[in-house]
């Protein structure tokens, strides 16, 4: 009599993981760990081949290779691609709540919406790459194959770039914070006027070029064809340096390396190879940039910074200059053109030439800067203490100010320096004097207490600080100008500073667009690939032709992304990887910056601006770009 079957009450131990647990372990920090397991004699292969998705152990990486190419495992990553089941899609499909058949497992086939991003999926192409760049580097006799595995890579690095999700775009209104700083502890507000309180448009770069021009023909006896060459405004970036001995203009980093493709004599780009043999090298020594670092402080800094916007005129007349003597095969001395340009642009300032015309055409030369009042009115109802330093006179700043707040701007402010002088206002001992509206005249009586409601021309900021009771209370000082404006109201005095950067909106704007974050994505990621397999590609010429392939691509990339900002130098913020030489003293010298003052608004009186944890580069990064390996 055959033996009846019966059901065993035993617990059976089901082999391997649930999907969901799967799906658990390709989150990035807990495959990290899951891929590089310390050694076990207790396991196949010693646990180090192991296939994350379908929880097993391989004895070497040929079997791990050939298991990963079977249905078995093609078939487990189809059932990952659908999202584990949810307590909440349990409860929907119970009758709590409606079922969303997109919402739980993603869209159908038919479904036009657009898959949402999975982490996991992501994790399981970065784990794949770095399988694949494992077996890339541990074969080396079959070129074919070593090919078709860098293929592989790249086009698995493509893929999971383009399918990345997007990046929350940046408010090109917001303010950024280089350190933390609450407001509710600033009692103080100080203001620059031109190009804080003021925004110009371009056409004042045009005005003041023109009437720099016109002295440079006049009065140094430039040749008169100079003026028939017309002034491109946009050619130029502000932050450049100009290398008064050599007459070139160039763009440095943080570092002081110059940045290539960036060196101009006249409209003339330097090949890479003149500009090595020019500065035997790319990095410029800071005793030729900073003064602090000359151990001679008899010999002028041979590198000039054009930092403010009032110098973009100058980078114009530089370039126009340089290319007409260069065509015409004229000889002259490069730091007298410069010095000749500073005089004549400084003397478009001082003759009153250019607060002439921009008054008697104010829509013109200046924005409206909407906001402004709403500000300033914010300020002035909370009990804020509100002043003014600026180096314009006070006919041009008032009739500035009246178009731009109306008549009744003096209200807002407690005090109102004109004429100050900067940089000397910061640093010298300059006395106050007491400014005579009716007639525009100075008074010579000893000014020993700074009054409400009048006007002060010249002075200095440690009279200022001491007669406005500024000592001890928090003060945040606003200007366009990293080092008249900022450093020494930081460095010497305490104060919080905040930058005002016209052009930060326009260069947001484009580091928003689809294209530049793609580019960028890409970059990174390809610059990825070619560092980790450079050296496992050596001895093959076949292979390292890929490479070379990968690197001319990656040069293409960065100077697309750069560009998109200006096609001769840039951003004013950074270069191909590191910050500019601007930026790097934006950050040293502001609290906080913006594009234009109005931007407080969007912030509370007790606002605290915190600043943002920049990765170094031996801390973790996102797992698309140089982690993706």
């Amino acid at each position: 009599m055959p033996k009846k079957h019966t059901q065993s009450t035993k617990t059976r131990k089901r082999k391997g993981k649930d999907l969901d647990q799967i799906v658990d372990d390709l989150r990035p920090e807990k495959a990290a760990k899951l891929l590089n397991q310390p050694v076990d004699l207790e396991v196949a292969g010693d646990a180090q081949f192991y296939c994350i998705e379908c929880n097993r152990y391989f004895v070497d990486e040929t079997t791990l290779s050939g298991h990963r190419r079977t249905k078995v495992h093609k078939r487990r990553l189809k059932q990952l691609e659908v999202p584990p089941y949810t307590v909440a899609e349990a409860e929907a499909a119970g009758g709590v709540g409606v079922y969303d058949r997109d919402r739980f497992l993603g869209p159908s086939k038919l479904s036009k919406k657009k898959p949402a991003f999975d982490s996991g999926i992501e994790m399981r192409r970065s784990y794949q790459l770095t399988r694949l760049y494992r077996s890339f580097s541990t074969t080396t006799s079959d070129t074919g194959r070593r090919i078709g595995e860098l293929s592989a890579a790249y086009t698995a690095a493509k893929t999971a770039v383009e399918t990345f999700p997007s990046l929350s775009k940046v408010d090109p209104r917001a303010v950024f914070a280089n350190n933390e700083l609450n407001l509710g502890h600033i009692d103080v507000y100080g203001f620059d006027y031109d190009y804080t309180l003021a925004v110009y448009t371009r056409s004042l770069n045009q005005l003041i070029y023109d009437l720099a021009m016109n002295r440079l023909i006049t009065y140094f006896k430039y040749p008169e064809q100079l003026r028939n060459i017309p002034y491109d405004i946009t050619w130029a970036v502000r932050g450049l340096h100009f290398d008064a001995k050599k007459c070139v203009l160039l763009k440095l980093d943080a570092f002081s390396q110059i940045q290539r493709g960036t060196v101009y004599r006249g409209k003339v780009a330097l090949p890479d190879e003149m500009v090595r043999k020019m500065y035997k090298g790319f990095s410029v020594s800071y005793d030729q940039i900073d003064p602090m670092y000359n151990r001679n402080p008899e010999r002028e800094t041979s590198l000039r910074q054009l930092i403010d916007l009032f110098t973009l005129p100058w980078v114009g007349l530089l370039t126009t200059a340089t290319e007409y003597f260069d065509t015409h095969k004229i000889d002259f001395d490069p730091q007298s053109l410069f010095q000749d340009v500073e005089v004549a642009v400084q003397s478009v300032h001082l003759s009153g030439e250019m607060y002439s015309a921009v008054t008697s055409d104010l829509p013109q030369y200046v924005h409206k800067n909407p906001g402004l009042k709403e500000f300033l009115e914010r300020l002035h109802n909370n009990g804020k203490v509100l002043f003014m330093i600026t180096n314009s006179p006070y006919s041009f700043m008032n009739t500035g100010m009246h178009y731009m707040l109306g008549p009744d701007w003096r209200e807002y402010f407690k005090y109102i320096v004109v004429l100050a002088r900067k940089p000397k206002f910061f640093n010298g001992s300059a006395p106050f004097r007491l400014y005579n509206e009716v007639d525009d005249s100075l008074s010579y009586e000893k000014v020993t207490q700074l009054q409400p409601g009048f006007i002060y021309a010249g002075g200095n900021m440690q009279e200022l600080a001491e007669k406005a009771a500024f000592d001890g209370r928090g003060v945040l000082f606003f200007g366009d100008h990293i080092y008249t404006d900022l450093a020494d109201p930081m460095l010497k005095l305490g104060w919080h500073t905040g930058a005002i950067v016209p052009e930060l909106a326009r260069e947001i704007r484009t580091q928003n667009t689809d294209n530049y974050r793609s580019l960028v994505c890409w970059l990174e990621t390809l610059t990825s690939l070619i560092e980790k397999f450079q050296d496992a590609a050596q001895g093959d010429p076949a292979v390292e032709r890929v490479l070379q392939e990968w690197i001319k691509e990656r040069s293409l990339l960065r100077t697309e992304t750069k560009n998109m900002f200006n096609p001769q130098f840039g951003s004013i913020f950074r270069t191909y990887h590191n910050m500019t030489y601007f930026s790097r003293r934006l950050m040293r010298l502001s609290d906080v910056y913006t594009s234009r003052l109005p931007n407080m608004l969007k912030y509370g009186l007790d606002h605290t601006f915190y600043p943002r944890r920049y990765p170094l580069p031996h801390e973790p990064h996102s797992p698309i770009g140089t982690d993706i390996f």
